[in-house]
């Protein structure tokens, strides 16, 4: 694709303009959209990121992690969870339940439970009704 049919993000990708799965790097190097995502992140300091958006970040993980083990108590989990068991053991923990799976399986088995209830909640781009207060 020539050049002209590039944007340039401010991490120093350039991407196609109209946004197939694949970009480009400085470089030429060819690579995948999650691929460019995880080098911009790389390449962030910690000391940069505003107060307000890590405190977003730990209250959305926190969110997440109490909807997987709410999500435990319904039955779409157990037969999620069913499933995945037919496929075989592994050595990772599921969250909130007494059971191993392999990491593909387990990555797969949150998944379901963190969205398990996404129908009864708000959507995730409104915010939450949790406010901070200075200092917190």
């Amino acid at each position: 694709m020539p050049q002209e049919h590039r944007t340039r993000t401010g991490s120093g990708i350039t991407r196609p303009a109209q946004g197939p799965v694949a970009t480009q790097v400085e470089g030429n190097i060819e690579t995948f959209l999650s691929d460019a995502l995880a080098i911009f992140v790389e390449a962030q300091q910690s000391e940069t990121i505003p107060d307000m958006v890590r405190r977003r970040a730990k209250l959305l993980m926190l969110d997440a992690i109490g909807i997987a083990y709410a999500s435990t108590r319904f039955e779409f989990a157990h037969k999620a969870l069913n499933a995945l068991s037919g496929l075989g053991s592994g050595d990772t923990d599921v969250i909130g339940m007494a059971v191993q799976l392999g990491m593909g399986d387990v990555v797969l088995m949150n998944g379901i439970l963190v969205h398990g209830l996404d129908s009864r909640r708000q959507a995730w781009w409104e915010p939450l009704p949790v406010r901070y207060s200075p200092g917190a």
